[in-house]
């Protein structure tokens, strides 16, 4: 295991804010860094979920055409139709907020409310339509 493989998200803030060099640190962690291609990722977790892009665009009610170039990774998406994605891909809390690193959208966060009740429906498994009324009964904005 490399060195910074066994370092938390913690200690390597500690170590970028008490670094004095940002090429040497970015150099010295550079394998620490995520690199794998949204692609890679959708290939890797349809095989990990063992579900199909038919099944995600279906299961994350996105429009066909739109959800094929997303996978594909020809088109970029915004934050709530990757939510959409994990969801209906059926990741859990751990690759759903690797999905939004890659994609480089705001991760999942607890003290947001919105944000809290779309953690609590991924780790209880909900689908999508489960999700969008849990919100939607919290007086919060669905995913769109």
């Amino acid at each position: 295991m490399d060195k910074n493989e066994s370092l938390d998200t913690g200690s390597l803030l500690n170590d970028i804010k008490n670094a004095s060099d940002i090429k040497h640190y970015l150099h010295q962690f550079e394998s620490g860094f995520i690199k794998t291609s949204i692609v890679s990722f959708f290939e890797e977790m349809m095989s990990k979920y063992k579900v199909s892009k038919s099944d995600i665009i279906r299961r994350a009610d996105i429009d066909r055409g739109y959800g094929y170039q997303i996978l594909k990774g020809t088109r970029n998406a915004g934050r709530d139709n990757y939510l959409r994605i994990a969801i209906g891909m059926g990741l859990d809390l751990p690759d759903t907020q690797l999905l939004l690193n890659i994609t480089e959208t705001s991760p999942l966060y607890v003290k947001i409310k919105r944000d809290a009740a779309i953690i609590y429906c991924i780790e209880k498994h909900f689908t999508l339509i489960e999700t969008q009324e849990i919100l939607y009964q919290l007086n919060l904005k669905i995913l769109a």
